[in-house]
């Protein structure tokens, strides 16, 4: 029967692995060694990890107690990540910003030919390269894209300054609606059973428009949908 004996040092650094190291196989190793070392035998440690004898003996004969690291997983283990960031992080980072993930995935099949990965591993990636999912902001940048935006910002300062000269009357107005049918939402239920919530009938959306003019002046003009469509022919 074969045992490992371990120092104290070597104990409190397996500890550590156990802990920390996010390799399913690191942490088995290490545990094994920890068994071996409070005097379990070799069955009765492959009955709690899982592993044959013939890999315990192995992981035995590679531990070196003066080189903690043979208890980590070999480099070039496992299956090759179908995206690297020396190959593919270069042009994801170019087409994330105009593409969205299908287009993306359809530009890198057509870049690299013999590339097929799916929709959730291109996800994963972006956040191994340090990209987020997360809501836009909207924001006013001056650039040309912008430049309809700063026009009427000048045009609307010029007449406010003809207000004030009293050349004329500047009035602003913005719309909005009521209606006692809210908008749908989105609810888990079981498969096959529809979601069902009340429905408030015969209620008719009501709109009105707000007008305020730079004396602080306030006018409201409500009415209903097909009266509106009415006056605004």
């Amino acid at each position: 029967m074969r045992y490992i004996s371990l120092k104290q040092e070597v104990i409190q650094q397996l500890q550590e692995v156990i802990k920390t190291n996010k390799k399913h196989k690191s942490r088995m190793r290490a545990q094994a060694l920890l068994l071996s070392n409070q005097g379990k035998k070799v069955q009765e440690i492959v009955e709690i990890i899982g592993y044959s004898q013939r890999t315990l003996y192995r992981w035995f004969d590679r531990f070196n107690q003066d080189n903690i690291s043979t208890v980590h997983e070999l480099a070039g283990r496992g299956r090759k990540p179908k995206l690297t960031i020396a190959k593919h992080e270069s042009s994801i980072k170019m087409y994330i910003k105009n593409y969205n993930v299908n287009e993306i995935l359809l530009a890198l099949e057509k870049e690299f030919t013999t590339l097929e990965v799916s929709k959730r591993t291109l996800k994963r990636f972006f956040r191994k390269i340090g990209l987020s999912y997360k809501r836009a902001k909207k924001v006013i940048m001056k650039n040309s894209k912008w430049k309809n935006y700063f026009d009427k910002f000048i045009q609307l300062k010029m007449l406010r300054e003809w207000v004030k000269e009293g050349l004329c009357e500047l009035s602003f107005y913005d719309e909005s609606g009521f209606s006692l049918n809210s908008n749908i939402p989105y609810r888990w239920s079981a498969v096959g059973t529809p979601a069902l919530i009340p429905s408030i009938r015969f209620t008719k959306r009501i709109n009105v428009l707000g007008f305020l003019n730079t004396d602080k002046k306030v006018y409201f003009i409500k009415c209903l949908l097909e009266k509106l469509i009415l006056m605004l022919l």
